[in-house]
């Protein structure tokens, strides 16, 4: 999202998501754990999420477990149909708990040792206002943009949004994103941009590519300012979905 990247400079970091590449034909809800880890116990996180994952398939875990990370964070992705859905989740998640007994409680110990802080929070796609155009590179490398703005100034964010899709669409940019609304348990109002490639260099080059594509242009400069005046920060963090961290992977069909 390089136009809009350019806030980032102005109004500062204060925002945290993630969204791995799961086909958005439909608008469909997330809930989203990020971890923050004890930098000298990642191995051991990543070893407990391992046997969790392992004791949740030996025991019909119904549910997709979408997992990725970039350093001392990691996240965990579960899509539900709704809220109502949440309780379900758990549900089966206690089950899990109750039927690994003693391996499942030390592995869940092993988890929650290697953390050091977390939130969980819920998001919503929107494929509307996703631009994916025919051919886009894919990968598992995303590069997350979360711009908070006004209260009271949803409408014309999603209206920024609608533009923005436009001119990308106008001037025929090869590279996608996808957008998703910050809901319950995020900070402020907020919407999360990703971009996805197969690598840091292949995500600088199209960034460079964009902006080489927009500059000088007074639709994008417009759009722009629009922005910064109803923003109060913005950021960008990149990640890496790993599918062998995953469990029941959906086919996006």
């Amino acid at each position: 999202m390089s136009l809009l990247n350019k806030c980032i400079a102005i109004v500062g970091a204060v925002a945290l998501a993630a969204l791995p590449a799961v086909a958005q034909d439909e608008k469909s809800m997330s809930m989203i754990s990020v971890i923050q880890l004890d930098p000298s116990k990642a191995k051991q996180f990543d070893e407990a999420w391992g046997n969790i994952r392992e004791i949740a398939m030996e025991n019909g875990y119904p549910y997709a477990e979408l997992a990725g990370g970039w350093r001392n964070e990691r996240w965990i992705l579960t899509p539900v149909k709704n809220y109502a859905e949440v309780d379900a989740v758990f549900a089966a998640r206690e089950a899990v708990s109750d039927a690994g007994g003693k391996k499942y409680r030390k592995a869940i110990a092993n988890f929650v040792g290697a953390m050091v802080d977390s939130i969980t929070f819920f998001t919503v796609g929107d494929p509307e206002l996703s631009y994916t155009p025919d051919g886009a590179p894919e990968g598992n490398f995303m590069e997350i943009d979360t711009f908070r703005f006004r209260y009271g100034a949803e409408d014309e964010m999603k209206s920024i949004l609608v533009d923005y899709k436009a001119l990308m669409e106008g001037k025929a940019v090869p590279y996608g994103y996808q957008v998703s609304w910050d809901g319950i348990g995020s900070q402020g109002n907020s919407v999360t941009i990703v971009t996805y490639a197969q690598n840091a260099v292949a995500m600088a080059e199209a960034n460079a590519a964009i902006e080489a594509m927009l500059d000088g242009d007074d639709a994008a400069d417009a759009i722009f300012e629009r922005y910064t005046n109803i923003a109060t920060g913005s950021e960008t963090i990149h990640s890496l979905f790993d599918p062998d961290a995953s469990m029941n992977m959906p086919t996006g069909e």
